[in-house]
């Protein structure tokens, strides 16, 4: 679990792979991480209707175990692989009232509230674009793009808040933020 995080960064879902996959049945039925992270694997190896199965258990698991961080980031990896499939949305209407009752229950804290806050932004912008917590999402989407450093996350926020202001006309906000990320 510990070097779980850094070999999918560096790639090496493969190896994060044979590794669970030599776990006894009942280490995973204990431990919602490792279900996550046998979620995150098959997500970047079969793709997100795989991980879908193990990644819901996680969030059970860490749903009767209170964790806070285990929680955002298994809502949103389960988030992010129907967005990627884009052909299965219906779901997220479920997940996003998923979404609602966690930040009501755990806050939202340190480096997860960028992705959560593209995951939310992204599932409104697909979903909900007339939700009246948008404009909220997407002033936070604004401000995490214009504070982050981070190539990827600019890039995610960047992505969705293309998308969103096609759809909304918002044409001169799109194009300084094209500039501002030409820029960076």
């Amino acid at each position: 679990r510990r070097f779980a995080e850094r070999l999918v960064h560096d790639g090496q879902t493969s190896t994060l792979a044979a590794w669970i996959g030599r776990l006894p049945a009942y280490r995973l039925a204990d431990d919602p991480w490792i279900l996550f992270w046998k979620g995150i694997v098959l997500q970047a190896i079969q793709g997100p209707e795989e991980a879908r199965r193990p990644l819901e258990l996680a969030f059970q698991g860490f749903t009767e175990r209170h964790d806070a961080p285990g929680l955002y980031r298994t809502w949103c990896s389960i988030v992010e692989g129907y967005l990627i499939e884009r052909d299965k949305l219906k779901p997220l209407d479920r997940w996003l009232t998923v979404f609602q009752h966690l930040s009501d229950t755990h806050p939202i804290t340190g480096d997860l509230h960028g992705r959560v806050t593209i995951a939310v932004f992204s599932v409104l912008c697909y979903r909900r674009p007339w939700d009246s917590q948008m404009s909220r999402w997407c002033k936070q989407a604004k401000a995490i793009f214009r504070k982050s450093s981070n190539p990827r996350v600019r890039l995610g926020f960047a992505r969705q808040l293309a998308n969103c202001l096609v759809w909304a006309g918002d044409v001169p906000y799109l194009e300084s933020l094209i500039s501002e990320f030409e820029s960076s």
